[in-house]
């Protein structure tokens, strides 16, 4: 497995559509990835013109002697069996109570609890971060190895991180990593926690992470800095983001 560090502070953000096909529901490509959006749209375009043009308007208007056009009826009904099961109200409001809200009471529970102490707190936390998040840098990155490793094995990789008078708890570090396409852009890729280790220098610390090494081909990875605290609903709660 031969490893990249890559940067992933600026770039393209891709416009991607999925879909899953069940005969006899149409689709519009494949899945394909574009770098230019106009591009897209225009592909994709011609694509849905020539389905209706060559498939969906001819099996709509072929009736018979009753007028009925039964071989769209059965994709209709064959799309109801299929899709209604997922698209629709039910689902999506257990899908809201299981994801959401459920997670959701016990956390308003804990942070209202003592006349709100835990939420002024966070409150008073965040303003922290605020004002001392832009001069949160990642000053060194560094792995062992020569960037080749084998299936089976490690990387640890070490992360010197300034943070800027903050606590390490304020601050989250992880690495970003997975394989890298033929693009050189990192696909499928997950966040992995890096460890606080000591101090290097006056508020600088060593985190350390490691990588394993699951696939053969190119890898990627990056370091990124988040907010740590830990009552925020997600630790993208407060927009911010560093990448080293």
């Amino acid at each position: 497995m031969a490893t990249t560090r890559r940067p992933f502070g600026t770039g393209i953000v891709r416009q991607t559509r999925e879909y899953t096909v069940v005969p006899p529901v149409w689709a519009i490509g494949r899945g394909e990835q574009y770098n230019d959006p106009e591009s897209q749209d225009h592909v994709e375009g011609q694509s849905l013109y020539d389905l209706l043009e060559r498939q969906i308007v001819p099996i709509f208007y072929d009736r018979g002697d009753d007028n009925i056009p039964r071989e769209w009826v059965r994709r209709m009904k064959q799309c109801l069996r299929k899709l209604a099961p997922m698209f629709n109200t039910n689902r999506m409001v257990a899908q809201y109570t299981g994801d959401l809200y459920e997670p959701a009471s016990p956390r308003c529970q804990l942070l209202a609890q003592n006349d709100l102490a835990r939420s002024i707190e966070l409150a008073r936390d965040k303003d922290i971060l605020r004002s001392k998040w832009n001069g949160v840098t990642v000053v060194a990155v560094n792995a062992n190895g020569d960037g080749h490793f084998k299936v089976g094995g490690q990387m640890r990789v070490e992360a010197i991180v300034d943070l800027n008078g903050l606590a390490p708890n304020f601050v989250r570090v992880q690495l970003f990593a997975g394989p890298v396409n033929a693009e050189g852009r990192v696909d499928h890729a997950e966040a992995i926690d890096m460890k606080s280790t000591r101090e290097v220098s006056p508020g600088r610390i060593l985190f350390t992470g490691t990588l394993d090494c699951k696939a053969s081909g190119r890898h990627g990875y990056a370091v990124r800095l988040l907010p740590g605290l830990a009552d925020l609903a997600t630790p993208f709660e407060p927009g911010m983001i560093t990448w080293g």
